[in-house]
């Protein structure tokens, strides 16, 4: 199946910047340097992962949109952040539609065969504004990304609320990662750090972090501490 829906630049900005953060820039893996987009229940939600974090993001869209999922390149999502017509108080009205067709499901290919681009589906976006005609349009199209997205929406937590144990006594983050969360504020709110509760897994669990308008959320891997890490004062 295929689709198109659109967004307001503000919604838009937000909901790709935030996945955008999460995303691998190692090309050795070219799944993840990406963004999975879904369609569903009138919204679109935005998920990405490193192997190290994940982010997902999600802002509403007009009834009636159709159902779908695509995966957009990282190039693609950053050739989208900088395709706007100049800033948002010059053009207030400005949208982006995104359409997508779905990969083709009888596709296949010889051993040692590249695969063609038809055959992994495609995205392409188009800037729009009312002060802006048909010949200053800004479109970008490119094949969806192969292979299959891994499913690490499963690894939030069902209850983050949970008081049933005690919290971990410390953790070890990338203070990278920790900033990275900002972009997950939407509005006026701010961000909710929830620590692991303390169980078999200790403190090898996530760390989760879920901003207060509930539109956003974030897992981040604990790092392992060095042997010799010091004590403040001590060294």
């Amino acid at each position: 199946m295929s689709g198109t829906i659109r967004l307001a630049r503000a919604e838009a900005e937000w909901l790709f910047r935030g996945a955008l953060a999460a995303t691998s820039d190692q090309d050795v893996t070219p799944i993840i340097c990406a963004v999975k987009l879904t369609v569903k229940n009138d919204r679109v939600t935005a998920i990405a992962t490193d192997r190290y974090r994940v982010h997902q993001l999600f802002v509403p869209v007009a009834p009636g949109a159709p159902d779908g999922e695509f995966v957009m390149s990282r190039r693609q999502v950053q050739r989208l952040l900088k395709s706007w017509h100049g800033s948002r108080s010059l053009f207030p009205d400005q949208v982006v539609d995104i359409a997508w067709e779905d990969r083709d499901p009888n596709a296949t290919t010889k051993v040692g065969m590249p695969v063609t681009p038809k055959h992994t589906g495609w995205v392409e976006f188009t800037v729009l504004s009312d002060l802006t005609d048909a010949a200053e349009l800004i479109s970008h199209g490119a094949p969806q990304v192969r292979g299959p997205y891994p499913p690490v929406e499963r690894l939030f937590p069902d209850d983050p609320s949970d008081q049933s144990t005690e919290p971990v006594s410390q953790m070890f983050l990338d203070p990278a990662f920790l900033a990275d969360t900002r972009y997950l504020r939407s509005g006026q709110g701010s961000l909710r750090f929830v620590v692991p509760r303390a169980g078999a897994k200790g403190s090898h669990q996530a760390f989760l972090v879920v901003n207060t308008e509930g539109t956003a959320r974030a897992l981040i891997q604990p790092q392992r501490p060095a042997r010799d890490w010091e004590v403040y004062g001590d060294a």
